[in-house]
This record gives C-alpha cells, structure tokens and sequence, in this order.
C-alpha cells in the first residue's frame, strides 16, 4: 500500500524532471530519452487532472522563444545546405518541446521548485568532483616509497608565454562538458546555492550539517570553475556576482557589509584572472592598446591573431562582416558555416577553416543565420525578464541571474549549437518563468497561494 502511494504519475514525472537535471552535466545521449519519458508522463498527467492545473501562454518571453524556433525551421526554406538546416533544426529542438510539460503543471513546478534545484546542483558537485579526483589521479605518484605531485600533461609545448598544460586546467580538467557549457553550468548552481542558504531552505534537517554541506558545494563550484579557466565563466561569475553585492548593498543598505563584500569580489576576480595563463594575450592587448586596434582597423585579421595570440575578436569582425551582407532575412537556416567559410578563405584564416569554427557569439550566429528578425526574438527572449519589475525580489533574483548568465555566455560562445547549451536554456527559462509568475493557481481542485520556495 505504501508503495503505491510512492509510485503515483504525479511522482513519475518528478522523477523523470530531477532525473533530466541530474544528468544535465554528464550524458546527452542519454537525456533524449529522458526527455521524451518526461514529456509524456507530463501531457498523460495533465490531461488525466486537468482540472487541477492551469496552463497559459501568456508569457511573453516564452513566445518569443517558440516564435525563435518558428524563425530557425523557416530559414530552412532559404537555405542552400539542408542537411545543416535540418541538423541545427533538431539540435534547437527542446526550445519547441520543453516549454509544455511545464506550462501545463506550473503548479507542480512551484511547490517542488527548491527539490528541482537542489537535484541540479548536487549532479554539479558531483561531476566537479569526478573531474577533481580523475585530475587527482593523473597528478599523483609513488616514487622511491613517497607520493610525488606532478599536474603537468606529458608533451611538447611551444608557447613560451604560457605554463605547460595541466590536469587541472581547461579541456584536460573537463571530463564531460566543453569547458564554456560546464562553467555556465556551475556558476549557475553557485547563485542557486547562495538563492538556498537566503532563503533558509536546508540540504538536509539538521541546520549545521546543511551549512557545512551547503559551504562544501560552494568551494566544489567555485573551485571547478577556476580549473576550468573559461573566460566566459569567469567574466559572468564575478560580474554577477558584482552586480548582487550592489543590490545587497542598495537594498539593505548595510554599507559597510556591502562595500568590504564588493571588495572580496574585486580581489577573488584579481587574483582568478592572474593566476590564468589564459589571459595572458588578452594583458598583451591591453598594454599594446593602439598597435592592436591599428592592426584591427587593417583587417589584417591574420596578424593580430599571431601577434596577440587573439582569436575571437577577428571572429566576430569576419561574422559582423558576414552578417551585414545577409542582413534582413539571414543567409538561412544551415547556411553558417559555409558563409563564414568564404569569409575564412578571404582573409586567408586557414585555421578558422580546418578547425570548423563557428561565429563563438550566439547573437552574431542568429543575426547570420536568420538576420534580424530572428535576432530581435532571441533579444526579446532574454530581455524579458531583466525589464520585469516584479522580479526584483530575494524570491525571484535566479530568474534575472540565469537570463544574465545567458547573455553574458551568449557573447563568447554560440551556445544554441549544442544541445548542451539548447537544454539548458530550455528548462530553465521557462521553469522560472512558471514559478516565478503568479502567485496563485489552480491545483487540487482548490484556488490557493503558492509558497515560492
């Protein structure tokens, strides 16, 4: 009897969501399947008590997300490589898929939202971890009877300008994800975290073994993204984190607390961003400021990525370029590569062409592949939220981290290219929008207040 009341639809289906998140940061392959469980078990429970929840479209930026997908699968129609169309077609899909199980069970989403976040965060740490001890174990030896530590990756090295290659550094530390995707991921459960421990919502019912388990998935997090050295990861997490403090600050007006909080933030950032090889070119540009934009105005694209070692910025020149040629409708669909391709061949950027790049900046991506119409729904999509009033509040701050996040993210990396990056906008964009919207629905027959938790 017991079992049966564990074993319900209602149940199944949670299982199936915590088990989408759980598995987020670790297999692909493996979460079409759940995504289809997922759905499923979502559109039978609905339609079995439908009049115990209440579904609406009325939110803007989910429709402009599904009108976003509208725009990708007409460009198909314009496109002249349809095996690409169709591909990125159903790389995009989930922004399609994901959006109705939710809709339809808002009710639901509210009432288990911190059991939702807590899954997420938990498979982070978790693959943090793995990454740490696998880094671990081919960092460490037993010579003449003694442990020696050694992260150095055997092989040759010929930059100069930076350490050899680490286990605990970059591609070699990510066991899972590409680097930008897990580091977006994890600087989100950071705020997660930090949402939790404001809003006394405890791991497990003891309160000093939760805090104690709450600061050891902080260090984790934080930890993982300064292995993973992602630019990206770095920017968003501390601009973010920027950008809390001063709301602390304004809100609760403890100046004291807030400005030595901002000054914590400057200084972790500091020393991140000097202690990461990576950033080396970067420093160069910046002392050699006027050669650099000289050789940017040249379009000698090329040198400036041999002088300065700097690769994305003649990227997004050459997409800027590609794109304003393409302006009103986009060049289509699958149509990215080979228009970027012709480009690369131009300004003789042999390496763009052998290592297959795309445009690194979802904005440029979108404006090239489905010109402005197609960019001002995705801007729309991600602005939504920032210019909703009502959720400047402790209770609904994750739903204006994650549409930073992704702003942020989408300036360094076409994160739409990846079911990675598709999912993860998917889900929890319109997870937030759904527990961040009313504060009544229908649910068990009865009109009642939902608790955000």
């Amino acid at each position: 009897m017991e079992f049966k009341s564990i074993v319900t639809l209602k149940n199944t289906h949670l299982f199936f969501a915590c088990a989408l998140l759980a598995c987020m940061p670790f297999a692909v392959s493996l979460m079409s399947y759940l995504l289809i469980l997922w759905g499923i078990t979502g559109l039978i429970l609905f339609f079995k008590d439908k009049s115990n929840y209440h579904f609406t479209l009325k939110r803007p930026g989910i429709l402009a997300m599904l009108a976003y997908y509208g725009i990708v699968v007409l460009g198909v129609s314009w496109s002249e490589n349809l095996s690409a169309a169709f591909f990125d077609v159903q790389v995009k899909l989930s922004l399609l898929i994901v959006p109705w199980p939710i809709l339809m069970l808002a009710s639901l989403y509210r009432k288990h939202k911190a059991l939702l976040l807590k899954v997420f965060v938990i498979s982070n740490v978790v693959a943090g971890l793995l990454c740490i001890a696998v880094a671990l174990y081919h960092s460490l030896y037993w010579v003449d009877g003694r442990i020696v530590f050694n992260s150095v990756v055997p092989g040759v090295y010929e930059d100069v300008n930076s350490p050899p290659s680490s286990w605990f550094a970059y591609t070699n530390f990510s066991l899972f994800k590409h680097v930008a995707y897990f580091s977006m991921y994890l600087v989100m459960c950071i705020f997660i975290v930090l949402y939790l421990l404001n809003r006394g919502l405890q791991l497990v019912r003891n309160r000093k073994v939760s805090a104690i388990l709450y600061s050891f998935c902080l260090i984790i997090l934080i930890a993982s993204v300064y292995f993973l050295q992602s630019k990206a990861g770095y920017f968003s997490l501390f601009f973010l984190l920027m950008l809390a403090a001063f709301g602390y600050l304004i809100t609760k007006r403890k100046w004291v607390t807030g400005a030595l909080l901002v000054a914590l933030i400057i200084a972790v950032g500091i020393v991140f961003i000097r202690t990461n090889s990576r950033f080396y070119y970067v420093r160069t540009a910046v002392e050699k400021y006027d050669d650099f934009i000289a050789t940017m105005k040249a379009r000698d694209y090329q040198l400036m990525i041999d002088r300065y070692g700097i690769d994305r910025i003649p990227l997004w020149l050459v997409t800027m370029e590609s794109a304003s040629e393409h302006f009103w409708i986009g060049s289509g669909t699958g149509d990215v590569h080979d228009e970027l391709n012709r480009k690369f061949e131009q300004y003789k950027l042999k390496s763009f062409i052998e290592n297959k790049y795309n445009a690194h900046n979802q904005f440029l991506e979108t404006q090239l592949a489905q010109g402005i119409i197609g960019l001002l729904l995705l801007l729309t999509c991600l602005f939504v939220p920032i210019f909703n009033r009502k959720l400047y509040t402790t209770e609904h701050s994750l739903s204006l981290i994650f549409s930073g996040l992704l702003i942020l993210n989408f300036f360094f990396e076409s994160m739409l290219n990846s079911f990675s990056g598709v999912i993860f906008m998917a889900f929890f964009y319109v997870f937030f929008a759904a527990v961040d919207g009313k504060d009544y629905d229908i649910a068990d027959g009865n009109q009642y207040k939902i608790n955000v938790v």
